[in-house]
């Protein structure tokens, strides 16, 4: 897959690239749209982030994460990504960690090593092995309360969720 090069040159945002899962082969094959925003690894953003069409999150976000809805957008959360907010987007594809709730018009895609406190709200759900959520999945226009207390982010440890053969710390 071709990397983010000189500004104003955009890539093809796929959900099962390598660097989504951590390392992996797998190449999946459904594309997602571009990315027309990167936030990088090292990068940390605080407040909401919103975006319109595609997203990919190498780096951290503390807050929310919005994708301008009806418009297609597509939110790439990588293997190394992580976001401690509510998401909502047309299309999201996580690989990495997401600690809130989970808000899709559309399609929902969980890689291998994704890692989500809180509840997932979808049209379409692919959710591969190894995959974890501690929450509830809400197929259709589900508009529920926020995270239960137990999964909140203030118990939540700041360290990787995934330790020792991928159980949530």
């Amino acid at each position: 897959m071709p990397r983010l090069g000189h500004a104003g040159h955009r890539q093809n945002l796929r959900s099962g690239d390598g660097s989504a899962q951590g390392g992996g082969a797998m190449e999946s094959t459904r594309a997602w749209g571009t990315v027309d925003s990167l936030i990088g690894p090292g990068c940390l953003v605080e407040g909401v982030v919103v975006f319109r069409g595609g997203l990919r999150v190498d780096g951290e976000i503390a807050g929310g994460v919005r994708g301008d809805p009806g418009t297609g957008s597509c939110l790439l959360l990588s293997g190394q990504g992580r976001i401690m907010g509510d998401v909502s987007a047309d299309h999201i594809s996580i690989g990495g960690e997401l600690v809130g709730n989970l808000h899709a018009a559309g399609r929902v895609e969980l890689l291998p090593r994704a890692r989500i406190i809180g509840n997932i709200s979808y049209t379409s759900l692919a959710m591969h092995a190894g995959a974890c959520v501690a929450g509830r999945l809400c197929p259709g226009e589900w508009q529920g309360a926020s995270t239960p207390a137990a999964l909140q982010p203030s118990g939540y440890n700041p360290g990787p969720l995934v330790q020792n053969a991928g159980a949530l710390t």
